[in-house]
């Protein structure tokens, strides 16, 4: 497996945890400790804050209910045995949901709906068009978007210039 996404596409079940965690460590890609404070301690976090955290989950758990963040019951599981890991993570999806208002001049338009003049707004800042869906599984799915705002943006600018 070289990949969470690979794993994702096969729709197979990870079958050898251990050894991708053994991996993890060595690449320096997961953190491991024996207990929860040791573990907020290599990553230089709060240990406090970590152990509240966590003991915030198991309750989700142990009620079969996340009421922090709505995780599928099927997902919720007690964190209370060592080894505790953690995995260093980064951002791979960059887009704005909401974002600034727009009409389909790319003119960015106040809360009234009325055109803030001289004002445009394209690509991922311009909100209110994907709605409260964005298909993140389609690599580039942004792409075609931001290239046709800025090209209409671009449009209405010159004639806001009168060009």
């Amino acid at each position: 497996m070289t990949s969470i996404g690979e794993y994702l596409q096969a729709g197979s079940r990870l079958t050898d945890i251990d050894s991708e965690l053994e991996r993890g460590i060595k690449e320096g890609k997961v953190l491991a400790a024996g207990t929860i404070e040791d573990l907020a301690h290599t990553l230089k976090i709060d240990p406090g804050t970590l152990a509240e955290t966590v003991k915030e989950y198991n309750a989700c758990c142990d009620n079969n209910y996340d009421f922090v963040m709505a995780k599928d019951r099927q997902y919720l599981h007690a964190i209370k045995k060592p080894l505790f890991f953690a995995q260093k993570l980064s951002v791979v999806i960059g887009i704005t949901e909401g974002g600034i208002k727009i009409n389909h001049r790319m003119e960015v338009i106040d809360n009234d709906f009325n055109v803030i003049p001289g004002l445009y707004a394209g690509g991922c800042a311009a909100g209110g068009v994907v709605g409260d869906v964005y298909p993140i599984v389609t690599t580039g799915a942004s792409d075609s978007f931001a290239v046709n705002s800025g090209r209409i943006a671009g449009e209405s600018i010159l004639k806001y210039l009168g060009k």
